[in-house]
């Protein structure tokens, strides 16, 4: 992206974005991806304490947020794209304190005003340029409880890169850790589809937020 100043750029991202989900058909392997197997894992599993707080950023059509709720963890799905959000709503309806939509771009703006125990993003910090990451975790962070648990899923793998590739995964792994060490540890990390057809390779870091 060309070298405009924050603001400007942040609103070029907004307004690309904002374009994309207003088509009557968005399109994209992004809409219809499912639950991931590793998030049902982390649920399942109780690595997600049950019943804490959740958000799901870049939550798109917020099937993942309502899979939440569903699952008794409190949701917030957040989105830098208000017609994202109004499809969210219109799909999944909203229940105050169990299923809730944001419109907001997690780079620029702080995250709903309450501290989440659990953190899933699913395609939002791969997207962005890297002059916008820092700010995004730091907003991140700040609405983390202490030793909340984040699920983060990066694109890995493209471009004719075998999956499994160690060069590859080495270097998704710094990009997170740069970002990331400060605020949250990395537990495990595996090798993963963004999709549900298995068509974007990836890995998943399971994170968790350090003590304050």
């Amino acid at each position: 992206m060309p070298l405009l100043p924050t603001g400007m750029r942040r609103r070029f991202v907004r307004a690309y974005w904002e374009l994309r989900w207003k088509q009557d058909d968005p399109g994209g392997p992004w809409l219809d991806r499912d639950v991931s197997a590793d998030i049902v894992q982390a649920v399942d599993g109780g690595w997600f304490a049950a019943g804490s707080p959740a958000i799901d950023v870049g939550c798109g059509r917020g099937d993942v947020a309502a899979w939440l709720a569903s699952r008794g963890f409190p949701t917030v799905g957040v989105d830098i794209a208000p017609s994202a959000i109004a499809l969210a709503r219109k799909t999944h309806g909203e229940v105050p304190g169990q299923l809730e939509f944001v419109a907001a771009d997690v780079c620029a703006e702080p995250l709903p005003d309450r501290r989440f125990g659990v953190f899933i993003d699913r395609g939002c910090f791969h997207q962005l340029d890297t002059r916008d990451r820092e700010s995004f975790a730091r907003n991140v962070a700040i609405a983390a409880a202490p030793g909340a648990r984040f699920l983060l899923f990066v694109k890995a793998f493209r471009d004719g890169v075998p999956i499994g590739d160690p060069d590859e995964r080495d270097r998704r792994t710094r990009e997170v850790e740069d970002v990331f060490a400060g605020s949250f540890t990395i537990d495990r990390i595996r090798e993963t589809h963004l999709d549900r057809f298995a068509t974007l390779p990836g890995l998943v870091f399971w994170m968790t937020r350090r003590g304050e």
